[in-house]
């Protein structure tokens, strides 16, 4: 009997026993399907994240780049705007005074004109002639012209000189060492300040040779403290910085 019985109930328990193990390996696969599912997402979530954080970088440093080319861009701005203004500033005070100093010329040329004239008149053929004839009357004439162009522009840039010496070392300071008037390596640069610096057009204002201009702008340039490649640009700056 006590077989019998336990022989029943394992016969009643078995169909029980096999429904949970079905629901429970059931349970166990939709579980693992869960966490594959959740693996899986993870994953994308990962390199989601990564490429996320990877374009994010990206464009970071992209406007880190493009900050820093909007500083170059707005610094050339500013400094073209100055030397605009600066430009503007030299035409009219050039202007003003290249009309003074025609001005000037004309009046002593009609004031030769007319004593040409008396003498004519009066028969003083000698001297007329000598008159004519002065071999120093050109060179008078362009030491006017410089001394005028050196009045003019240490008005407009007071501190040239100094301010050039602060670029060169000592012995290239000995060149241009000038108190009241400027000497030829000065004006060389004054003419190179404002954007003159042809060498053949420096010649044939400062009535020089070339080869003269060549050989002080070399030497100047051998003496610039800094990158010679940056000398030039250095030159037409000065007095900018002070404007802005």
């Amino acid at each position: 009997i006590s077989s019998f019985g336990e022989n029943a109930r394992t016969w009643q328990v078995a169909p029980v026993l096999s429904a949970v193990e079905h629901q429970y390996q059931a349970v166990k696969e939709r579980q693992s399907r869960i966490i594959l599912i959740g693996t899986v997402i993870l994953l994308i979530m990962a390199i989601l994240l990564a490429f996320a954080y990877f374009y994010a970088n990206k464009k970071r440093r992209l406007l880190a780049e493009a900050n820093t080319k909007l500083a170059d861009y707005n610094e050339r701005l500013a400094t073209t705007n100055a030397r605009l203004a600066d430009a503007n500033r030299v035409k009219e005070s050039y202007i003003v005074q290249l009309l003074r100093y025609y001005s000037d010329f004309i009046d002593t040329k009609e004031e030769e004109r007319r004593s040409m004239s008396k003498m004519q008149r009066t028969g003083d053929t000698e001297a007329l002639t000598k008159m004519l004839n002065a071999a120093d009357k050109t060179e008078k004439e362009h030491e006017r012209l410089l001394g005028h162009f050196d009045d003019i522009f240490l008005e407009l840039y007071p501190s040239f000189v100094e301010d050039l010496n602060t670029l060169l070392s000592e012995e290239g300071r000995k060149i241009l060492n000038q108190k009241e008037r400027m000497n030829t390596p000065l004006r060389i640069f004054a003419l190179m300040r404002l954007g003159i610096d042809n060498t053949k057009d420096v010649a044939r204002i400062l009535h020089c040779s070339a080869q003269t201009i060549y050989n002080y702008r070399n030497s100047i340039r051998n003496a610039y403290l800094y990158d010679r490649s940056h000398f030039e640009e250095a030159v037409r700056n000065i007095g900018i910085d002070s404007q802005q």
